[in-house]
């Protein structure tokens, strides 16, 4: 079983990834 805390931080950081790429494609 994958630790929760774990995943979330890389959800979030992939989250964040995809906001800077979205910023910089406007």
């Amino acid at each position: 079983m994958q630790d929760p805390h774990r995943e979330s931080g890389q959800s979030m950081a992939k989250e964040e990834q995809f906001v800077c790429h979205k910023a910089y494609f406007k």
